[in-house]
């Protein structure tokens, strides 16, 4: 009998951050929609890559993460780029009201953060000649806690209700 890995459980533990990061409503006028719409296409991906690790079983390869991985490292890598430009243009009329300097901070937090799971996501497979797979899920766990940790910060400062974590 092939039982669940821990690997599955620690990935779905991990990507859960980003159902912090782009779930709930938010009130009109503020740049909570425009962060929901950036965040939407990686909360898709998460939801994705959830259902196929909770797949994995102790045979999973680093190669079948690797290739399981990569649309939501890339929506991941999209994410990050879009957040980066928004945040940059803070200033303009698009974003009214215009958020304080403390929640451009947090989003570059955020932005840190999301780099960091997005280096994780990506080496998995080729890039890596050895895959150590406790220390892999060990710095996914590590990293999936800030991105959840530094979402949940520019929610609240954008006026966003906490976000509902879906059952995967």
């Amino acid at each position: 009998m092939i039982r669940k890995s821990h690997l599955a459980k620690v990935v779905l533990a991990a990507t859960a951050a980003l159902v912090v990061a782009a779930c709930g409503g938010s009130r009109s006028g503020a740049p909570g929609p425009v962060y929901l719409q950036i965040m939407g296409p990686a909360n898709q991906a998460a939801h994705g890559f959830n259902k196929t690790a909770s797949t994995y079983t102790d045979t999973t390869t680093a190669s079948d993460v690797a290739r399981d991985a990569a649309p939501l490292a890339e929506a991941i890598r999209t994410a990050r780029n879009d957040l980066l430009s928004a945040n940059l243009n803070w200033r303009d009329p698009f974003w009214s009201p215009r958020p304080s300097a403390h929640t451009q901070q947090d989003v570059k937090e955020l932005l840190k953060a999301l780099g960091g799971l997005y280096d994780d996501l990506v080496p998995v497979g080729a890039a890596r000649t050895s895959f150590a797979r406790a220390n892999w899920t060990r710095q996914l766990v590590q990293d999936g806690a800030r991105v959840r940790a530094a979402a949940t910060i520019v929610r609240a400062d954008l006026h966003l209700p906490p976000a509902r974590f879906s059952a995967f």
